[in-house]
């Protein structure tokens, strides 16, 4: 997640005045390699604190579950106890959840600024408070694109391969064809979700850097400098709505 936020972040900023990142000064610097060396090299102690962080989230929810499973004999008798748990349960989901947005942000503002994982989540956090209704709008249309792409690519997975075992006579001894069919859904499913979880970081990478540059922008009197030219048309567009 930290190297594909670095790379964005790198891409973004190394747009030169509209001209591109072909024609910026910056552009001989690889944006992927220069995130795995800010990671390995500079930022993997704020990455493993983060990741630790989500890791004491999971271990309590395990020791939730296994107290849950012990007690389900007087949950079964009791309602009140198993009402308990499963507030319990529900809200450490939903923690787990924050947990794991707020981690993204956080990575994305170690990219963006360096600072390390605590002022950095500090910051994402805020940034994400005063553009609310944005990164709102981007979870809801981003996520809405992304299933509908997991979708598309599992279905895609599926028919390719149920149209090549009924279209060869090699696999003739099949019992069933339903089987390696639903294999490669699941595995299209599987990528899918890879792409998509690579897709969204990505977006919030690039409107991080966006505010990012705005805010760079206000103190020198200008407007953002780094912003490519199809995100300024874009922005300039729906101020005029």
């Amino acid at each position: 997640m930290f190297i594909v936020a670095a790379a964005c972040v790198i891409w973004y900023f190394q747009q030169d005045n509209g001209k591109g990142q072909e024609k910026g000064k910056k552009s001989r610097r690889n944006p992927c390699c220069t995130g795995y060396c800010w990671a390995w090299g500079i930022h993997m102690g704020s990455i493993a604190f983060g990741s630790f962080i989500l890791a004491v989230i999971w271990a309590i929810q395990i020791i939730m579950a296994y107290v849950a499973s012990k007690m389900e004999g007087a949950a079964a008798k009791n309602k009140v106890v198993a009402a308990i748990f499963a507030c319990i349960q529900c809200c450490l989901a939903c923690f787990e959840r924050l947990i794991k947005f707020l981690n993204k942000q956080a990575y994305i503002q170690i990219a963006i600024t360096g600072k390390s994982f605590c002022p950095a989540a500090w910051l994402g956090f805020q940034i994400v408070l005063q553009h609310m209704m944005d990164f709102g709008l981007l979870a809801v249309i981003g996520n809405g694109f992304m299933y509908i792409a997991i979708l598309l690519i599992a279905l895609g997975t599926s028919s390719c391969c149920w149209l090549f075992l009924n279209n060869t006579t090699k696999y003739d001894g099949l019992s069933s064809k339903w089987l390696p069919t639903l294999l490669c859904f699941i595995i299209g499913w599987v990528v899918g979700k890879l792409f998509a979880s690579v897709y969204m970081t990505a977006c919030y990478a690039i409107l991080q850097s966006f505010y990012h540059d705005v805010e760079l922008s206000k103190g020198k009197n200008r407007p953002p400098r780094y912003t490519p030219v199809e995100l300024k048309e874009f922005v300039e567009k729906a101020q005029k709505l």
